[in-house]
C-alpha cells in the first residue's frame, strides 16, 4: 500500500543531495511517497484476539504505576487554568499485532511487540486522561463534564478501530488532516513518536491546551539528534524546528515520570499553555 512520508524540518535543512536523489526524495520535498506491506498485518488483525482484555489491563497496571501518580498530578495543573473540551490523540500506534515490512525492511519481532505493548501503554493514558478531565470541580460523579476523545493513526486496523470505539475513542481520518481540522485552544493533544511533523504542524495552525508528547522541544538537549543519519531509530520525524521553538514559548513544561519507561524510552512531557496566551486563557485566569 502507498504511504505519505513526512520529511521534518531537520531533514530538510540538513539533506544530502546523492543521498535523497538515491531514494528518490529531491531535497526541497517536504514528503514524498513510500510503500507498506500489509498482508502480515492484516493477517494477524483477522485473528482472535481480544484487544479490549488487553487495553483493560492496560489500563490497570497504569492505574498502579508511578507514571499514573505524576500524570494526575499535572492534569490538575492543566485543569487549573484551562478548560479542556476534547483530547485529539496522534499517532499512538496499532494495539494489533504488526510486523510491517516497509522498503527499510522488516521489524524484528521483539521490536514490534515493544511497539504494541507501549501503544496500548499510551491509549491507557488517554483515557486516564480524560476519565480525570470529566470530573467537576468538586469530584462530584453526578454531572460529569462532556469530554471528547478522538484518535488519528493510518496504521490502526479494522480490530484496532473497534476495540478502542468501545472504549470510547472516536477514530478520525485515517489519511488526511481529519485530526487536526479537530484541534482548538480548549484541547489536550496526545502524540507518541508520530510518523508524522505534529507539533510543526500545529505551530501553523492551533495553540491547544496543553501538549503531551515524547518529543524534546528543548533544542540543546536535541542538538545530537541533528548529527545523526537519517536512519537512526533516535532520528524523530517531530523533533523541533524554529516554528515550533517559537511557538512553546507561550507554553511550560512539565515532566512525566515514567522510571520504568512503560510510555515512552525517551521521556514523557506535558506542554502547558501559559494563561495569557489567548482571548479563552484571559477568561479562564483573569488574575495572571
Amino acid at each position: 500500500m502507498p504511504v505519505v512520508k513526512f520529511r521534518q524540518y531537520w531533514d530538510l535543512v540538513t539533506a544530502n543531495q546523492r543521498a535523497n536523489a538515491q531514494h528518490g526524495v529531491a531535497m526541497d520535498d517536504t514528503y514524498y511517497i513510500s510503500w507498506v506491506n500489509l498482508a502480515y498485518d492484516q493477517f494477524a488483525a483477522s485473528e482472535e484476539l481480544d484487544q479490549a482484555r488487553e487495553l483493560r489491563m492496560a489500563i490497570s497496571r497504569l492505574r498502579l504505576s508511578t507514571t499514573s501518580g505524576s500524570f494526575r498530578r499535572i492534569i490538575s495543573i492543566l485543569l487549573g487554568c484551562h478548560r479542556v473540551t476534547k483530547i485529539v490523540c496522534f499517532g499512538l500506534g496499532r494495539i494489533t499485532p504488526s510486523l510491517s515490512y516497509e522498503a527499510s525492511g522488516p521489524k524484528s519481532a521483539a521490536e514490534a511487540n515493544n511497539q504494541r505493548g507501549r501503544a496500548l501503554m499510551q491509549h491507557a493514558l488517554a483515557l486516564q486522561a480524560r476519565d480525570r478531565l470529566r470530573l467537576p470541580d468538586d469530584f462530584s460523579f453526578d454531572t460529569l463534564r462532556h469530554v471528547e476523545l478522538y484518535a488519528q493513526d493510518p496504521a490502526y486496523s479494522a480490530a484496532d478501530r473497534a476495540a478502542l470505539q468501545a472504549f470510547g475513542f472516536e477514530v478520525v481520518g485515517q489519511h488526511g488532516a481529519g485530526g487536526f481540522a479537530l484541534v482548538d485552544d480548549n484541547s489536550l493533544v496526545i502524540t507518541c513518536h508520530p510518523s508524522a511533523p505534529v507539533t510543526q504542524i500545529l505551530a501553523d495552525i492551533a495553540r491547544p491546551a496543553a501538549i503531551l508528547t515524547t518529543a524534546d522541544v528543548d533544542p540543546i538537549r536535541t542538538k545530537k539528534m541533528h548529527s545523526l543519519p537519517l536512519s537512526s531509530p533516535l532520528h524523530f520525524y517531530d523533533s523541533p524546528s524554529p516554528r515550533t521553538r517559537e511557538m512553546m514559548r507561550e507554553y511550560k513544561e512539565n515532566t512525566i515520570e515514567d522510571p520504568t519507561n512503560m510510555i515512552s524510552s525517551t521521556g514523557l512531557r506535558m506542554y502547558i499553555r501559559e494563561a495569557g496566551s489567548t482571548d479563552a486563557d484571559m477568561d479562564m485566569c483573569p488574575g495572571f
